[in-house]
């Protein structure tokens, strides 16, 4: 299995992890990999965030609305030689 090694961790924060993985009967290196799993678990992927911001817009605009038909350019033109 491969190895990671983090540098510069806060003092509190290794605290912390060593506390939870006593009280979990673990190693510390077993509860940092453990909560690494959940966190990236539960972690949005890029399509769930394309999902997330699609819904935020389509809400901050009335939902999803049919795209109005344009005209074409020959009605464009065909309007303009009216006038």
């Amino acid at each position: 299995m491969p190895t990671l090694y983090l540098r510069d961790v806060p003092e509190d924060l290794l605290e912390k992890l060593r506390a939870l993985a006593a009280a979990e009967r673990r190693s510390t290196a077993q509860e940092a990999v453990r909560l690494l799993e959940r966190a990236l678990a539960e972690a949005p992927g890029p399509d769930r965030r394309f999902q997330a911001v699609l819904r935020r817009l389509r809400r901050q605009h009335g939902g999803a609305r049919r795209a109005r038909r344009r005209p074409s350019t020959e009605d464009l033109v065909r309007e303009d030689r009216d006038r």
